[in-house]
């Protein structure tokens, strides 16, 4: 940027007037704004309501009638807790914990899969312009894809898909086993892994696991945000951004 030599008194004084010109023509604006909702107070809709508690995961909006309601931002709120549970499991396998770990390693994985989930959810209301309905039974991955696939084709823009034998795709599959296992409540013999001695399922959930994991969801949900930007996720998936104080983000 080239330096500026300093105003002149000629110069100055244009400056001070076109201000005052701005700050007249300002007054002027609102002393008719400040008119016109006066004339019009007794038409509009009046509502008294408190205002909401409202957090990253949500903010205010209002219908067509008016009335506020909030918007939840589920995938910030999903994806957060992903990355605190992460931690969380990283500092008990530094203190030795290891039940505490499994506990924290296991809701990361959850948290992640909700995630993937909601972002699926999304990507199918903006391209079908309603909510998913229970007779989908495609997998959370599937939906995902394929609604993005629509909105870029609508767009008249090429999408390029995640190949099957990517680490990303199977990221994405891994999250959502892993956590039907976790939830679904199948109490069902598990085999046990050799090296730990324990349930292959328990042996998944470690740190290295759960930051993989991480990592690869991310750089998914990257790959099709990029082309497809429309879906509107409210999160931070830039690797270089710092958003969670010392909290690892894979």
């Amino acid at each position: 940027m080239q330096s500026r030599k300093t105003l002149n008194a000629n110069e100055l004084a244009e400056l001070d007037r076109f201000i005052s010109d701005v700050f007249d023509t300002n007054r002027k604006v609102l002393k008719e704004a400040q008119l016109y909702h006066l004339r019009h107070k007794d038409r509009e809709p009046r509502y008294m309501h408190p205002a909401p508690i409202l957090t990253p995961f949500g903010r205010l909006m209002h219908d067509r009638d008016g009335k506020p309601s909030v918007e939840h931002n589920l995938a910030l709120l999903h994806y957060t807790k992903a990355i605190e549970e992460f931690n969380c499991a990283k500092y008990a396998e530094d203190g030795g914990d290891e039940k505490r770990r499994v506990i924290h390693g296991a809701y990361c994985i959850i948290a992640l899969a909700a995630f993937v989930e909601t972002a699926a959810n999304k990507a199918y209301f903006v391209s079908q312009e309603s909510y998913n309905v229970a007779t989908d039974n495609r997998t959370s991955t599937e939906r995902l894809l394929s609604e993005a696939e629509q909105i870029a084709r609508r767009q008249k823009r090429k999408f390029r898909r995640l190949k099957k034998s990517s680490e990303k795709y199977a990221a994405l599959e891994d999250v959502r086993q892993i956590r039907n296992k976790l939830i679904h409540a199948t109490e069902v013999a598990v085999p046990i892994e050799q090296e730990t001695q324990t349930s292959e399922l328990i042996a998944r959930l470690t740190v290295v696991t759960c930051r993989r994991m991480l990592s690869l969801v991310r750089k998914a949900l990257v790959h099709i945000l990029d082309q497809v930007p429309e879906i509107g996720l409210q999160v931070r998936l830039d690797d270089r951004v710092n958003w969670l104080d010392d909290l690892e983000v894979p």
